[in-house]
């Protein structure tokens, strides 16, 4: 199969590197004519330009920022079956309406996976989010199926919201996980932190893997109905943390109490310990000035241990 992929950014370069196989032949357009040229003696492929990848391809994957997405124009007709996609998890098909309109056959084909740096294989045994033209999406299955991945469809008014799923699923589970490292930082090095807290991570994870619902690998202080040792939290984190921490807090509640690890009692008030210490944050957050009490607060939080 003749493929390019326009944008050689880890997505695209993990893309590359996948499909490197003798039965393919692959093209690459990067930022620049240098880059290109550089990174096509790099990676063994072909180099392109804009104006002619299309014309060389049976497949096209368009694997570059969001925000660039719509300032792709295809430079001439389709001169044969070509299947343009990006690779976007929130963007719509019709994004690429002017491909459309200039014959070729358009889709999307969106990786469920976090690909911090390039890497062979990175996709087997991944879920794709496959939607377009009915021809685009047989290929993009094809494709799929060679990336040794799986395929499912996400309809293109929904693909926002499977995209913010995934974000759940990633992104934040990033922005948690670096949260409590930074708190570490009273009692240990960042990367002695991070050394520190992997274990738990980990252990974590396996348990949501061997649970079918999710939800149901949840442990901790509130899952056990730990109202005092929610409330020591609450008196020792930086005030800044704090709307985070009541959020996260309202969410697990309500799974240990559809886990059944607390009763309705215990849900509603462990709910009035988080709305009055979030209330709290807000009504001084609208004072002139509260600075001080960030700093006193956050002072507070390093002369104590969780």
């Amino acid at each position: 199969m003749r493929i390019g992929i326009m944008g050689t950014g880890n997505m695209g370069v993990s893309f590359l590197l996948s499909l490197r196989d003798p039965a393919n032949e692959i093209r690459i357009v990067a930022s620049s004519p240098e880059k290109t040229r550089k990174q096509a003696r790099l990676w063994q492929v072909q180099a392109a330009t804009p104006r002619t990848i299309a014309r060389q391809c049976d497949l096209l994957l368009l694997t570059v920022p969001d925000d660039v997405l719509p300032t792709l124009r295809p430079p001439t007709d389709a001169a044969h079956p070509c299947c343009v996609f990006h690779c976007s998890g929130a963007l719509p098909v019709h994004i690429l309406e002017p491909w459309q309109n200039r014959g070729y056959c358009i889709g999307a084909l969106h990786p469920l996976q976090s690909i911090h740096t390039p890497r062979n294989h990175a996709f087997r045994g991944t879920y794709f989010a496959v939607d377009g033209e009915p021809a685009a999406r047989k290929a993009g299955n094809r494709l799929v199926q060679q990336l040794g991945g799986h395929s499912f469809y996400v309809p293109e008014a929904e693909r926002a919201a499977y995209h913010a799923a995934a974000c759940f699923a990633s992104n934040y589970v990033v922005t948690m996980a670096a949260t409590a490292q930074e708190l570490f930082r009273s009692w240990l090095r960042p990367e002695e932190a991070a050394q520190a807290l992997f274990p738990l991570l980990k252990g974590t994870v396996e348990n949501i893997k061997t649970a079918p619902l999710w939800r149901t690998a949840l442990t901790g202080p509130i899952a056990r109905g730990d109202r005092t040792t929610l409330t020591r939290h609450l008196a020792v984190l930086p005030e800044s943390l704090r709307p985070l921490y009541c959020e996260a807090g309202m969410k697990t509640a309500a799974l240990a109490l559809r886990n059944g690890t607390i009763c309705k009692e215990q849900y509603e008030q462990i709910g009035s310990i988080l709305a009055m210490a979030k209330g709290d944050y807000h009504e001084k957050n609208n004072q002139p000035d509260h600075s001080q009490n960030e700093k006193r607060r956050h002072s507070h939080f390093h002369d104590h241990r969780l």
